[in-house]
Order: C-alpha cells, then sequence, then structure tokens
C-alpha cells in the first residue's frame, strides 16, 4: 500500500520514506581506535533513519508482512504503543 503525494520537480530524485528505512550510513570511528593500527571500526548511523531508530527497520518489516499477507489493508488503521509494541486492528 503506498499514498502517492503530489508530484512536484526538484530537479532530482529522492528517496520514499520506505526506502529510507534501513539504507542507514556507515560512520568511520577513528578516534575509538587510533591506537590500533590496520583497525576500521564503523558504526551504523540508525538516528538516520525517518524515525530516528533501529526500531524503524522491524516496524517497516511488521508493516510489510502485514500487507504481503493482507491483514493491514486499505481502511485498517495502524497502532502504536509507546513500548513501540505495533499492532493492526
Amino acid at each position: 500500500m503506498r499514498i502517492e503525494a503530489p508530484q512536484i520537480d526538484l530537479g532530482c530524485s529522492l528517496p520514499s520514506l520506505a526506502e529510507r528505512i534501513g539504507n542507514t550510513p556507515l560512520v568511520r570511528l577513528d578516534r575509538i581506535v587510533h591506537d590500533l593500527p590496520g583497525i576500521t571500526l564503523l558504526g551504523k548511523a540508525e538516528w538516520a533513519n525517518p524515525g530516528g531508530s533501529v526500531k524503524d527497520r522491524a516496524a517497516s518489516a511488521m508493516v510489510r508482512d502485514a500487507i504481503q499477507r493482507r491483514k493491514l489493508v486499505p481502511g485498517k488503521t495502524l497502532l502504536t504503543r509507546p513500548a513501540a509494541i505495533t499492532a493492526s486492528r
């Protein structure tokens, strides 16, 4: 299920929110390993996800699964609690 927004020509292609989830950039953590020659340490910048959290990945997978199994269809409501538990009714 995809909701189409009005098209605005920005002169470039921008990813949808769904496409941005999980495609988080890697950040070099050189200061942590500066005394360890030959070691490269990378961290995932999960704050770059649309919701600012690693939980975006899990929520996206749950929504995709619910859509594929036809549990989430037009007219149903998706709920989330503060504890980040996602369910549909």
